[in-house]
């Protein structure tokens, strides 16, 4: 809920200082760098778990089902496994 949480008000803030300077290009990195620090290193303490258990469970939600999903329209029906 914090990187969801802090990704749109960043991205607001970031919004209307690109708007007020005129220089679409300064949000690219200021997005980048405040994200990093203020949305992933506190919810990773937050967690209160190991790094690979993070990394797959909050940074990586939902990918590796979609992966599958996408994986499996290209095999034949028959060897599609339920998992």
């Amino acid at each position: 809920m914090w990187l969801t949480l802090f990704f749109w008000v960043q991205l607001l803030i970031i919004a209307i200082i690109t708007v007020c300077t005129k220089d679409t290009m300064i949000g690219v990195p200021i997005f980048a760098a405040c994200f990093f620090a203020f949305g992933f290193i506190p919810s990773f303490l937050m967690f209160k778990g190991d790094f690979k258990t993070w990394i797959d469970e909050i940074v990586f939600c939902g990918t590796h089902k979609i992966s599958y999903t996408i994986s499996r329209l290209s095999r034949k029906p028959e060897e599609w496994n339920v998992v």
